[in-house]
């Protein structure tokens, strides 16, 4: 997430929300205090990493890339 806490979802994770019944508050809270499990540095275009978090008892994982200019 950036400074500004601004998130930009992609297409399919948009879809994925709404067919796994997950919203940008779920998101958020992942993002927050999820775990990172895999860290994928060749992704493009931004280095990104899977990021699990539980909802109750239910996971949630999140993929996430950093948006930052060098």
């Amino acid at each position: 997430m950036s400074e500004s806490g601004k998130i930009i979802f992609r297409t399919h994770a948009i879809k994925r929300m709404f067919q796994c019944c997950f919203d940008e508050k779920d998101v958020r809270s992942v993002l927050e205090t999820g775990e990172i499990i895999e860290v994928y540095p060749d992704d493009t275009p931004y280095p990104s990493r899977l990021i699990l978090g539980w909802l109750e008892r239910r996971p949630l994982h999140v993929v996430a890339a950093d948006n930052i200019a060098r």
